[in-house]
């Protein structure tokens, strides 16, 4: 009887960490939903990062570009990198929103509880919480314009 007991201890416990998972997997799964628009952004940062990159490249390779041939070489260099910037943006969004469950939702589910997962996806859906990420880009651009007037001299 005394192993029977112990066997059944040890399949509800089972049982029961493998609710414990299972609950994880679906909070951070609806965490990275709720944020899948952030996840978009950082696919979309990428690709205006590697733009950014690029015109600076060419804008070097254009100063030895005859003086009266640089505005149509600019332009044309301009319009390049825009339908590089199309082409490469929907494809990081894409990616970064198919690799997250991978990685952030793997360190979601390690780092923490299923409790402070409820808890975070609480935050994610409160009126406070969507309130303070749409005034969050307002507050960066004050600060940039702060920072900007501020240091200008320096």
């Amino acid at each position: 009887m005394h192993h029977r007991q112990l066997a059944i201890a040890a399949v509800l416990a089972f049982t029961a960490a493998g609710a414990q998972a299972q609950n994880k997997l679906e909070l951070s799964q609806r965490i990275l939903t709720a944020q899948q628009t952030s996840i978009e952004n950082i696919g979309r940062a990428l690709a205006a990062q590697t733009s950014q990159q690029i015109l600076d490249a060419a804008g070097q390779a254009l100063q030895q570009v005859p003086a009266d041939k640089r505005d149509a070489v600019g332009k044309a260099m301009q319009a390049d990198v825009k339908q590089f910037y199309d082409e490469v943006e929907p494809m990081l969004k894409t990616s970064a929103v198919k690799l997250a469950p991978g990685t952030v939702g793997t360190l979601l589910e390690e780092k923490f509880t299923e409790d402070e997962l409820k808890q975070i996806l609480a935050w994610i859906d409160s009126p406070t919480s969507r309130k303070y990420q749409q005034v969050t880009g307002d507050m960066q651009q004050n600060l940039t314009q702060k920072l900007v007037t501020e240091t200008r001299g320096s």
